[in-house]
């Protein structure tokens, strides 16, 4: 692995956990969306994808949250998609500060 991805390594797979911890159902199919998306995000960095490519991922992820908060489903409460957003936000910021963005 770079080793520029190492930090964010350690951030998105602390991301993928809270995304788990905060799915409140998950036989919903936006439940099985996030995880899958933030599995990818996780995968993209550990094998040093293009920032660009990450940061796409990344995005997918941001989709998905602004969907669970606009459904009010019961996968997650609308403040749990909203912080975690947040934090793939912050995650995305770190990603174009990469050398090679």
């Amino acid at each position: 692995m770079n080793p520029n991805y190492k930090p964010l390594q350690q951030q998105a797979d602390r991301l993928r956990h809270r995304v788990q911890d905060r799915i409140d159902d998950d036989s919903h199919a936006l439940a099985r969306q996030l995880t899958q998306a933030s599995r990818n995000v996780m995968e993209d960095i550990e094998s040093s994808k293009a920032p660009r490519s990450v940061e796409s991922r990344i995005q997918q992820v941001q989709r998905v949250l602004e969907e669970l908060k606009e459904k009010e489903s019961s996968v997650m409460s609308a403040r749990d998609a909203d912080t975690l957003e947040e934090d793939y936000e912050e995650l995305r910021r770190e990603i174009r500060k990469l050398p090679n963005y």
